[in-house]
């Protein structure tokens, strides 16, 4: 019986290292909703091979545990290589407050306590996604947010909705495929005498043919010819380290938190995986970035503090 479950569990580490291995090898779609569960998978090898070592202790679990402990290694090494430095003091600065929270579009129930949750937030900027649920409610924070766009205001889609206590110069929205409209938006704002340009995204599925990866080539490509700092953020459909993700931040050189907590599925709370994001550029470092509760929406929301880095004194 014990040599029957020992060979049970290395033909299923064989399997997971042969999903989580194969991204060096090719990166295609069909395989993509295992990208965002490198950490996990690698977690559940090292797991099991501890369990077969434990009923054998032969030569083939002590290597799939080796492997194991390489590609939890390769994730952690990976995230870090994307991510703001874990020490923000230093230089002056002024902070953005920025909430970032996919509703879910048949949350019509949750509405009220979210329309509270942004008032209570201390937000300066908003990024709201699947807005349709808080549609007949958006008007209750004009007060505390003067300027918005989404839901028939620059767009009759109601997808991905900004407010912000900053003035809005040269909003824009965009469809980055032809798979949705609109899931793109931007606007530029000077904050504390520096120019920031606030754009929030919304991307398919990555398990949606190449439309994940085309729509971020996209994003790159539009955020390119910005000659100011970037605050992006919103529902990415896919972990930080995920292939196609990883070279959208090589390539836009924005950085990540260093820590992401985890906003999808919310059934599994800190266990689950970040899929919400909120990037930022090196001179704007995110200071601090927690979950906020669902208020039955299948996503939590992000509320973070991002650190605007002055010029010295005299420079």
């Amino acid at each position: 019986m014990q040599a029957t479950v020992s060979c049970a569990l290395r033909s299923l580490l064989t399997v997971l290292i042969a999903v989580a291995g194969f991204r060096f090898i090719a990166t295609p779609w069909i395989l993509s909703f295992f990208y965002s569960f490198q950490f996990h998978i690698a977690v559940l090898i090292i797991a099991g091979s501890l369990v077969a070592v434990w009923l054998e202790r032969g030569l083939v679990p002590i290597f799939q545990l080796s492997i194991g402990l390489v590609l939890l290694v390769h994730v952690l090494v990976t995230e870090k290589s994307v991510a703001h430095p874990t020490d923000t003091n230093g230089q002056a600065r002024e902070t953005i407050t920025l909430l970032s929270f996919n509703v879910l579009a048949s949350n019509a129930a949750g509405a009220e306590e979210i329309i509270d949750e942004i008032r209570r937030s201390g937000a300066d900027v908003v990024y709201l996604l699947e807005s349709v649920a808080l549609k007949d409610r958006l008007a209750e924070l004009d007060g505390i947010f003067p300027y918005r766009l989404g839901c028939g205001i620059r767009t009759r889609t109601c997808d991905l909705v900004v407010l912000s206590r900053f003035p809005v110069q040269d909003p824009t929205y965009a469809s980055l495929s032809d798979l949705r409209q609109d899931r793109y938006v931007e606007f530029s704002a000077d904050v504390a005498g520096k120019a920031v340009v606030f754009a929030a995204v919304h991307l398919s599925k990555p398990y949606f043919d190449d439309y994940h990866t085309e729509e971020l080539e996209q994003v790159a490509h539009r955020l390119a010819t910005k000659k100011a700092e970037v605050v992006l953020g919103g529902d990415f459909n896919s972990g930080t380290v995920a292939p196609d993700m990883i070279s959208f931040l090589q390539t836009t050189g924005l950085r990540k938190a260093p820590h992401e907590p985890a906003t999808w599925p919310v059934e599994l709370g800190p266990a689950g995986i970040a899929i919400d994001h909120i990037y930022t550029s090196a001179a704007l470092p995110i200071q601090s970035v927690r979950s906020v509760t669902n208020y039955g929406s299948n996503h939590f929301g992000l509320l973070a503090r991002i650190g605007v880095r002055l010029p010295k004194s005299g420079s």
